[in-house]
């Protein structure tokens, strides 16, 4: 098994989900698709020190890098979009040696 099948693997597993990602700048929107989006809940580390006031409509998206162009890229106040939620990005991040954007957001009423 090589490493590529292994992270094919984790994607089923993970529960990853298809989202759209509305990138807003100053020439206007940009809807990017992104398949491999992982929803997860805060941590009680990210409740306590990532400088939000929270509401409980928040959690975390974790969005494969390679989703974007590039000069793309997840910044707050731009959308996540799935089937029937919206969630507003409030805090994003590059992580995992730049693989992922870590989103911090805030589900829209």
């Amino acid at each position: 098994m090589n490493s590529s099948d292994l992270a094919a693997d984790c994607l089923g597993l993970d529960g990853a989900e298809a989202v759209s990602v509305v990138l807003r700048g100053p020439d206007g929107s940009m809807t990017v698709a992104v398949a491999g989006a992982l929803r997860r809940v805060l941590s009680r580390r990210a409740q306590a020190f990532d400088g939000v006031t929270l509401t409980g409509d928040e959690l975390v998206w974790h969005l494969p890098a390679g989703a974007f162009a590039a000069g793309q890229s997840p910044r707050p106040g731009d959308t996540i979009e799935t089937q029937d939620e919206v969630w507003s990005i409030v805090a994003a991040s590059h992580e995992t040696f730049g693989t992922r954007w870590r989103c911090l957001c805030r589900r829209r009423p």
